[in-house]
């Protein structure tokens, strides 16, 4: 299967960037419009969502769920604070933990339920307080972290994740840009691979940041919120 799918995209889009959907980072949308650096950028498919999730995998890209993460946390606070001394500690912390895995089930099963249809203030809402970082618990991830290699990794591969996803978003959706320069001040001219793909080289010129703000951009077209799909 071919990395691009026209599907329902028109294509004039894709083969003229001054007609596609435009993205400016956050950081250049206060700039004077001379300033600022546009990536232009096609909707992704149906057919699209496929060879995302197919793309990220190749390089390695993993995300696992703040459940999955939590459960990590937990094992290691039982391993490190095994002493009868740490009983007090370990358990208040396991509690916690347990408080808000259980916040974030319950935010889950809201969706499933279908509670946010219609409603994206709603979904953002509820999200971000099933998602509100705990104070006691965040005071001692970097501990656990540093002591129990499972959450350590688990931890390391969320942060690659960021930036590996937004480059795939940029290989497989970007269609042009305006502004981009490179070390030199010299316009970076756009070209794709025989394959339809932006080459990494060209991709090299873009800022890590805007990467991965547009690889959030792609991941939220291609799978929307509940609120977003009911519309």
């Amino acid at each position: 299967m071919p990395v691009f799918s026209s599907g329902w995209v028109d294509m004039d889009i894709v083969h003229d960037p001054k007609r596609g959907l435009s993205f400016v980072p956050a950081g250049h949308k206060a700039l004077p419009e001379d300033a600022r650096t546009t990536y232009f950028y096609r909707v992704p498919t149906v057919s699209d969502r496929v060879e995302f999730k197919r793309a990220l995998a190749r390089v390695g890209a993993r995300q696992h769920s703040e459940i999955d993460l939590l459960g990590a946390l937990a094992s290691g606070v039982r391993a490190i604070l095994s002493d009868a001394d740490d009983a007090e500690r370990r358990d208040y912390l396991l509690a916690l933990i347990a408080q808000h895995v259980a916040g974030i089930e319950a935010f889950y099963e809201q969706v499933r339920g279908g509670e946010f249809a219609g409603s994206e203030d709603d979904f953002l809402a509820a999200y971000l307080k099933a998602f509100a970082p705990v104070p006691e618990i965040r005071a001692v991830e970097s501990v656990i972290a540093d002591h129990w290699p499972q959450y350590a990794d688990m931890c390391a591969d969320r942060a690659a994740y960021v930036a590996k996803r937004g480059l795939v978003a940029a290989r497989m959706f970007i269609t042009g840009w305006e502004g981009l320069s490179d070390g030199g001040g010299e316009p970076v001219k756009f070209r794709r691979r025989p394959d339809g793909t932006v080459p990494d080289s060209l991709l090299s010129h873009v800022r890590t940041e805007h990467l991965a703000e547009f690889g959030g951009l792609i991941a939220g077209l291609i799978e929307p919120s509940p609120a977003k799909v009911k519309r």
